[in-house]
């Protein structure tokens, strides 16, 4: 994973993006690329500036992690095109606290040396840019919203320093030392040349600009999920072992080769592609969570053939991949059966895959019986939950 947060979601800033943005707009990839430049931390400031909100950060993460994470799916959503309707859905947000974005969007067109219109295009594509990294972050980093939020605190510093001359008007009174004061406006001759007049006649305020942007963030993005929803998010109702007529949220996930799936957001195989697609030193172990067995038996029901055909897409995706599939029980009854019993699951898995077209050769299977239980055998959720079948990515 990339140094910092900034550095990552730049990493999305690829040719075929900014491209894209340019077809878009209208704008030269230049003007379009240095506009970026200016959006990605003021969003991440704007963020940052609401760390401490455990609401607000509970509510991002959960956006985060619906959000597609690779730069080819963002390049090819419809969010902030012009005429769209994803500028006038955001100010919609915007317009019950500071009037409007004009004072961020000019500075921006200001800076990159592109129209104003094109300004607020480019910050709504920003907002699934940000959403995009941070799901990607927190799946290969396993952070839950409270551990997101210590990120963003701890990196405020290097989030400041990376706003343009003059942006840093936008952040709110005391955020940083000596940042936003009004020395540091008024001294500063390349922020009069970035911000014009009606922007530092709006310094009072300043302190709300981040709620404001974040506003647009939530805002561009419930737009872009509603636009996308008829091929990338949706509600079904999941059989999943343990929640079963439970409703979950689906999305589209894409994969290298330009393969798309739908699959549980937040489930099994996202965990697995978001893990393929960025390796942590921690290692990778997935349980199986829309597997079904018939009764003490080896034999998959039908309602497992869709978690099979995800995973096995996902695998396909990434052919270098090594993987061991292990069969765990609880531990009633004989343990030597037992074993059996969870080598035969781990084996009808893999013998599913091998199906499937994931290549044998990636594979092993192995059974534990009930010897590495991750739960309490003395209770009935306790075993229901050892009774499993885990994917481990080996090599």
């Amino acid at each position: 994973m990339a140094a910092t947060m900034l550095d990552g979601v730049q990493e999305f800033l690829t040719p075929n993006f900014l491209s894209h943005v340019s077809h878009e707009t209208g704008e030269s990839e230049a003007a379009v690329s240095k506009g970026f430049m200016a959006v990605v931390p003021t969003l991440l400031a704007s963020i940052a500036g609401r760390s401490g909100d455990s609401g607000f950060m509970s509510q991002l993460a959960s956006l985060a992690m619906n959000s597609p994470s690779d730069a080819e799916a963002l390049a090819r959503s419809t969010a902030a095109i012009p005429g769209s309707g994803a500028e006038t859905s955001a100010g919609g947000w915007l317009s019950g606290l500071t009037g409007g974005t004009s004072s961020v969007t000019n500075a921006i067109s200001r800076y990159a040396g592109v129209r104003a219109s094109s300004a607020s295009s480019l910050l709504s594509f920003g907002v699934p840019l940000v959403l995009g990294y941070l799901g990607r972050m927190m799946r290969s980093d396993h952070l839950d919203a409270s551990k997101l939020a210590q990120r963003f605190q701890s990196e405020r510093g290097t989030i400041a320093s990376a706003l343009p001359a003059g942006f840093n008007a936008f952040l709110p009174t005391g955020w940083l030392p000596g940042v936003g004061s009004r020395a540091a406006v008024d001294d500063t001759v390349t922020r009069r040349e970035v911000i014009d007049t009606s922007v530092r006649h709006e310094r009072p305020r300043s302190r709300w600009l981040p709620l404001a942007l974040i506003a647009l963030a939530l805002g561009g993005l419930l737009w872009w999920l509603a636009a996308r929803g008829r091929t990338d998010v949706n509600s079904a109702v999941s059989s999943a072992a343990g929640t079963v007529g439970s409703a979950v949220r689906t999305m589209t996930r894409s994969l290298p080769g330009g393969v798309r799936i739908n699959i549980p957001a937040g489930g099994m195989e996202d965990r697995l592609a978001g893990y393929l697609a960025a390796p942590t030193a921690s290692g990778g172990s997935f349980d199986f969570d829309r597997l079904e067995f018939e009764t003490g038996s080896t034999n998959l029901t039908s309602t497992s053939r869709a978690q099979i055909a995800d995973v096995a897409a996902i695998l396909k995706a990434y052919p270098r991949a090594r993987i061991t599939i292990a069969g765990h029980t609880d531990n009633t009854g004989d343990e030597a059966a037992n074993v059996e019993l969870s080598r035969g699951r781990a084996q009808a898995v893999m013998d599913a895959l091998r199906n499937s077209g994931v290549a044998a050769t990636n594979m092993q299977s192995q059974g534990y019986g009930s010897s590495s239980p991750n739960a309490d055998n003395s209770t009935d959720s306790g075993r229901a939950r050892n009774r499993r079948v885990t994917l481990s990515v080996t090599g």
